[in-house]
């Protein structure tokens, strides 16, 4: 199967930003659909939430958040994750950008693209996990499942910058 996305039911999004499942049997470390999956209720319903904050374009730290410049030295702008915080339960992403063009104008969508699930185990962010979630993001087959998902989906196609 390679690398392919499918958006998140319910939550995919319809506006300026959207949501979807990075699904691969060839990259172990590609697995939060099925982590979020095996999660109890409430880890869900939190996360869920999460998903509908940042569609909707309401920051609120304790569901979601990316990382700033500032952070990490830069390196990790595109990560993003959604969080269960009295369960520590991580999932995490990254963000591209893409351009859709209608007959009349050009609207940038910002999709998240979900990588992996994890268990916080301290209190700050591991950079090895979102070391994993940029180089799965940088895999050639991943960039050609956004590409294809982007033209299939949203009639787009991805851009350079967020």
């Amino acid at each position: 199967m390679g690398a392919e996305l499918t958006e998140i039911a319910g939550h995919g999004g319809s506006g300026r930003r959207r949501l979807a499942w990075l699904v691969s049997d060839s990259h172990n470390e590609v697995d939060a659909e099925g982590f979020f999956n095996d999660l109890g209720r409430k880890a869900k319903d939190h996360i869920e939430t999460g998903f509908d904050c940042w569609v909707d374009g309401r920051p609120n730290d304790k569901r979601h958040h990316g990382w700033s410049k500032s952070d990490h030295g830069g390196k990790y702008t595109k990560c993003h994750v959604f969080k269960y915080v009295h369960g520590k339960v991580r999932l995490y992403g990254f963000k591209v950008p893409v351009r859709v063009r209608s007959d009349k104008r050009e609207t940038n969508v910002e999709l998240c693209i979900l990588v992996l699930g994890a268990k916080k185990a301290g209190d700050k962010t591991d950079p090895a996990v979102l070391e994993r979630v940029r180089r799965v993001s940088e895999m050639a087959d991943v960039k050609l499942a956004v590409a294809a998902y982007a033209r299939k989906e949203l009639q787009g196609e991805v851009g350079d910058e967020l």
